[in-house]
C-alpha cells in the first residue's frame, strides 16, 4: 500500500512540473515585443447601383510588423460619412497575415437607405464631390492577443473624375 501512495505521489509531482513548465513558455510568449497591425485605407468605392440601397467596396492595406504570424477571426466595421452611419459590417474569412507582410482585404456595404438618406441624397445628388468619411474597426485575433481597434479619417470621391 505504501509503494502505490508514493508511485502516485511522484505521478502527481511530474504533472505538477509540466504544467508549471507549460505556464512559464506561455507567458514567456505573452512577453513577446507585439507590435499593433498597421491599417490603411487604400480606396472607398460606390459599386454600380441595383435597387435603391448603393453598395459600397472599402479596400484596407494591413501591415503585420511582428516577426510571427497573425491569424484574425474576423473584422467588424461601421463606415460614417459626413458625420452619419452609413453601413456596419462583419468579415469572418481573413487571411492569415505573414510576418513582416502586407495584405490586400476588401470590405463590401450596402447602405441602408431609409437610415441613412440625407446622406446618400447628398453622395447621388453629386456623386464627383468628396465626401468625409471615418471608418471604425475591430480586428479579432484569434491568439491570446488582444484585438486590435482603428479608426481611419478621410475622404474620397464615389464616382472619380
Amino acid at each position: 500500500m505504501l509503494h502505490k501512495t508514493q508511485s502516485s505521489g511522484s505521478i502527481k509531482l511530474i504533472i505538477l512540473m509540466l504544467v508549471n513548465f507549460m505556464l512559464v513558455s506561455g507567458c514567456s510568449l505573452l512577453n513577446k515585443d507585439i507590435k499593433e497591425p498597421e491599417v490603411e485605407v487604400v480606396k472607398i468605392k460606390l459599386l454600380p447601383m441595383k435597387g435603391l440601397d448603393p453598395k459600397f467596396a472599402i479596400t484596407l492595406d494591413i501591415f503585420n510588423p511582428n516577426d510571427f504570424d497573425l491569424d484574425f477571426n474576423s473584422l467588424s466595421y461601421q463606415l460614417e460619412v459626413n458625420g452619419a452611419e452609413l453601413f456596419s459590417g462583419l468579415k469572418k474569412e481573413m487571411p492569415l497575415l505573414k510576418k513582416g507582410s502586407h495584405q490586400k482585404v476588401t470590405l463590401y456595404g450596402k447602405a441602408k437607405f431609409f437610415n441613412s438618406f440625407k446622406v446618400i441624397k447628398s453622395i447621388l445628388g453629386n456623386p464627383k464631390k468628396a465626401v468625409a468619411y471615418q471608418l471604425n474597426a475591430e480586428l479579432e485575433v484569434s491568439s491570446m492577443m488582444p484585438n486590435y481597434q482603428f479608426e481611419q479619417t478621410g475622404s474620397f470621391t464615389p464616382l472619380p473624375k
